[in-house]
Parts: C-alpha cells; structure tokens; sequence
C-alpha cells in the first residue's frame, strides 16, 4: 500500500467519520446507532419520508450511499461536489481535520486502483444484500439465518450477509453498473461451488473496506466456507473498524460469531479468518488503537487439545507484537456441547457474553492453569511426581515467567 492509500484509510477517513456534519453540511447528517444518516439525495435535494436516503456507515467509513443509487468515496464525492482534482480534494478534507499529508509522491493511481476495487466489492455486497430481500430461490437460506441461526431480519441486515442466486446474474449485474469487464474478471475469481451449493454471503470486511467474500454451505458439506480468490485476510482482522470504548479487541473464530455479537452490541468483537491470527493483523489493530486483546475461541469437545494450540499460537503473536495484555476466555463447562460466542449468547444472553468478557484470564493464568492440569494428570497416573517430573515443572513455569515484564512476572510467580 503507498503512502497515501494508508494515509486516506488509515488517518483520513476515521478522522472525517468522527466530525461528518461539519464535513459535508449540506445534508444535516444525524447519528444513529453509530452511522450516519440524511433525508437528502447525494445531490443534497430532500427526500419526502427516508431518513436514511444518504448513509455513511461506521463499517465502512470512506463511503457515501444513496439507499438506491450511487456508491462513492469520500474522496469521491468532494471532487464531485467541489468539481477538483484528487490531489486537491486530499488536501481539503486533511485541513478540515488537522492532519498534514504525508511526504512523498502522492500517487493517485494507485489509490484510483484501490478505489475501484472496494466500489465493485461494495456493489457485490449490495446485490447479494438484495437478493436475500428478494429473491424466491434465497428462502432456505433466510430460514437457516432466522430460525437455525436465531437471527432478527434487522439482525440479518446489520449483519450484512446476503445470498447469491448465480454467478452468471451476478456479472451481469455487475456490466449493467457500468463496470468493465476487465475489472470484473481480474477480482471477482469464485469457486464453480459459489452460487449453487454455497450460497450465503460474507463481505470480508476489515478496516471499513471488503477484503473479499466468504461463501458458506447451509448444508452438512465440507468445506463449509469456500473463499474469493485472492481474497486478504492475513492484512486485518475480519469486522475491524475503529477501536472504542476500553480498546479492548475481543478474538473469535467465526465471522457469524464477530458479526452476531457486534450487532447484539458487544463492542470491537473480531475474528480471525482463520484457525489462528498473525502479526500483520496484529499491528493493523494497533494502529486502529487496540490497548488489549482478549481471545474467545471456541469449546469443542474432543479438540481441546488444538484449541489449546490455537490459544497458544494467538498468545505468542500478540507477544512477539509488543502487547502484554492478553486475555483467555474460558466458557463455562458445557458438557458434551460445543460453545461458540453465537450459541453462548442466544443461550445465555448478551449481557452474561459481555460478563464473560470482563472476568477473562490474562494469559500467564491460562498457562499456570495448563501446566498445572498437565502435572496433576501426571500425579494421577503415578500416584505421585518423582523428583524429575518436579524438576520439569519448575522448568516451565521458569520460561514463562522469563518471557513477562516484572509486573506480570510478579503475579504469576505469586499464583504458582
């Protein structure tokens, strides 16, 4: 990414999304539920009844909607509204928020690329958001949302998720919005599956922008997801958007799990868009403003041992990216069920989720808690620890006290 793409998604449009009314006054912007919403037109003219006629939303900061119409960037939109060039309208919006530009060649190019991109992504987005509205074909994959799922339809629509009736009414969608088909082939590479056996949607979305879509079976198949190609999902956490509250980022496996929880109010719930996490993700959270980062993977019996695995490598990421405050989720014993934040809320509620949240573990606990089973387990089947088994203890409660800062190290010794 050059300097100034990183500059725009980076600095410049969580800084505009903060200050929208006194950005673009011309549509007496109101906040509602964390988005922004207008009665007028892009064109500033009013519309009779909506409220909403114009959005911009906090999942995707650098984007201007009309329900219905167009799709355009921020950036977009002033150079439209102002009739100036790129560069002009860089500099403009930065001096309305008080950031300097960055050195160096400002390439618009570039960023013109990137621009493309994530407006055919966001069109994508909103057909298959229409198509689950609309289309007869999509009514069993409303059903799983809604009754297996125990989604609301406001739910299903904050969500995000959609259904896909083909990839061929897909594309022609696509040209009938005016994209070429140069721009169409080089992003949009899916799965032969995508559209018939996988036909729920999930914008990849991570940092305001769609990475990519994920497709997911309703039925028992394997894979349950199949992926866009090319898809990015080691950049940025999937449903990562500006860090509020405590800067606490929660961890969870499945993009339902992040979305579900997101939209039941749980703030800055993240999943990983894979069995574990990795550093670039890490250091994007960090510039967002992660302080904390609280993983909640999922309970499955029989695989505690990969879960433990998957726990651990996530502890040793953050550790390695200078972040000493990580946290474990444990879910209350749950027998023979496997526990998932979704299924944990829908049966316990959100409130009990969110308690859960705040009583986590720091990891140097989960590993004390670890090594302890694991010796115990040892005592049992020998009655008792030789010397040795004693000797190895100490040993590994040694490395993970040399790995924590003094304050840490002082805890953990004390719980030993």
């Amino acid at each position: 990414m050059n300097p100034i793409t990183e500059f725009i998604k980076y600095d410049l449009y969580p800084m505009i999304f903060e200050v929208i009314p006194s950005i673009f006054p011309e549509h007496n912007f109101k906040q509602y539920r964390g988005n922004w919403q207008s009665k007028t037109y892009l064109n500033g003219s009013p519309h009779k009844n909506r409220r909403d006629k114009t959005v911009i939303s906090k999942k995707a900061p650098g984007l201007i909607l009309e329900q219905g119409g167009e799709v355009l960037s921020l950036l977009d939109y002033v150079i439209k509204r102002d009739n100036i060039e790129f560069i002009d309208a860089v500099k403009l919006l930065a001096k309305n928020v008080g950031l300097e530009l960055p050195k160096g060649e400002l390439n618009s190019l570039d960023y013109k690329n990137y621009k493309d991109r994530n407006r055919l992504y966001e069109e994508c987005n909103n057909f298959f958001n229409y198509c689950l509205k609309t289309s007869a074909n999509s009514d069993n994959v409303k059903s799983y949302l809604l009754n297996s799922r125990g989604y609301s339809l406001e739910e299903v629509e904050a969500m995000e998720v959609g259904f896909i009736p083909g990839q061929d009414k897909l594309f022609s969608y696509l040209k009938n919005k005016g994209f070429s088909e140069e721009l169409i082939k080089e992003n949009i590479k899916l799965d032969q599956r995508i559209g018939n056996t996988h036909a729920l949607t999930i914008p990849y979305r991570s940092g305001g922008s769609i990475k990519g879509f994920k497709f997911r079976t309703i039925d028992e198949l394997t894979p349950k997801y199949l992926n866009s190609t090319g898809m990015d999902k080691t950049g940025g956490f999937f449903n990562l958007t500006a860090i509020k509250g405590e800067k606490d980022l929660v961890i969870v496996e499945g993009e339902l799990d992040s979305l579900s929880a997101t939209v039941k109010g749980v703030e800055n719930v993240v999943a990983t868009g894979g069995s574990s996490i990795n550093s670039n993700q890490v250091k994007d959270a960090i510039k967002r403003g992660a302080k904390k980062f609280t993983i909640c993977f999922d309970f499955e019996p029989g695989k505690k041992e990969t879960t433990n695995k998957n726990i651990n490598s996530a502890i040793e990421v953050l550790l390695k990216e200078g972040v000493n405050s990580v946290y474990i989720v444990n879910f209350p014993n749950s027998g023979d069920l496997k526990v998932d934040p979704d299924s944990f809320i829908r049966a316990q509620g959100v409130e009990v989720f969110k308690t859960i949240i705040q009583e986590a573990v720091p990891f140097y606990e989960y590993r004390l808690n670890a090594t302890l089973i694991k010796f115990s387990q040892i005592e049992n089947t020998k009655g008792a620890l030789t010397y040795k088994d004693k000797d190895n203890l100490l040993e590994e409660v040694i490395v993970t006290a040399s790995n924590l800062n003094p304050i840490s190290k002082d805890q953990y010794l004390k719980s030993f």
